[in-house]
């Protein structure tokens, strides 16, 4: 059987990307309702971890312009 998808192995990451994006959500959802404080702490390291994670990816580009 042949798949009408062009890139089938991409559809198949994606939807799986989706899937986990849904499932934290919902989760940090029920996290939410039921301890706020816990889930006001998670959010707050996860805003840190991304602000981290942007300054690190900032650092890798001014290195490799350095590079070139």
């Amino acid at each position: 059987m042949t798949s009408s998808l062009r890139y089938p192995r991409l559809a198949a990451a994606g939807f799986l990307l989706v899937v986990t994006a849904v499932t934290l959500a919902a989760t940090f959802g029920i996290l939410w309702l039921f301890v706020p404080d816990v889930a006001l702490r998670t959010l707050e390291q996860c805003i840190q971890f991304g602000t981290r994670l942007v300054g690190l990816g900032q650092a890798m580009v001014d290195a490799v312009a350095r590079l070139l």
